[in-house]
């Protein structure tokens, strides 16, 4: 029996058969994405003064973690969600917290939780672009 494979589309493959729509498509979808994922990073990131209670370190700005997370744009089809924090002495702590053995990851579980969500908004967006230029011919 004769095996059947289909071909495998990629999203290089589709850009190229529908040109600049799609692509368009693509980049909003990765923004949106990323404004989203920053969004609830900063729901589940630690204010200090929860995090931090019970202990000698005291912070002098609750929650300068959640205030420093961001999204960059690093180059035209290329954003991260960033966090920023550092403390009075110029040290970023962030990492700290995501890794450290007593601390409060935020950056992965926010991760695990939207990651389906935007892989299926990408490609709602990706479709629904490429039916606007199907339409058009």
């Amino acid at each position: 029996m004769a095996r059947r494979y289909r071909q495998q589309v990629t999203i290089r493959r589709i850009l190229e058969l529908y040109g600049d729509k799609a692509a368009e498509a693509a980049r909003q979808a990765l923004r949106e994405n990323a404004e989203n994922l920053a969004q609830r990073v900063k729901e589940l990131a630690p204010v200090e003064k929860g995090f931090y209670k019970g202990r000698t370190y005291k912070p002098k700005h609750p929650g300068r973690l959640r205030d420093s997370i961001h999204v960059e744009e690093v180059g035209k089809d290329k954003v991260r969600v960033v966090a920023d924090a550092a403390d009075d002495k110029g040290r970023y702590f962030a990492k700290i917290v995501e890794y450290s053995p007593r601390g409060q990851p935020y950056m992965k579980p926010a991760y695990e939780e939207k990651r389906i969500e935007m892989m299926n908004h990408t490609k709602d967006t990706i479709r629904n672009a490429i039916r606007e230029v199907n339409l058009k011919k």
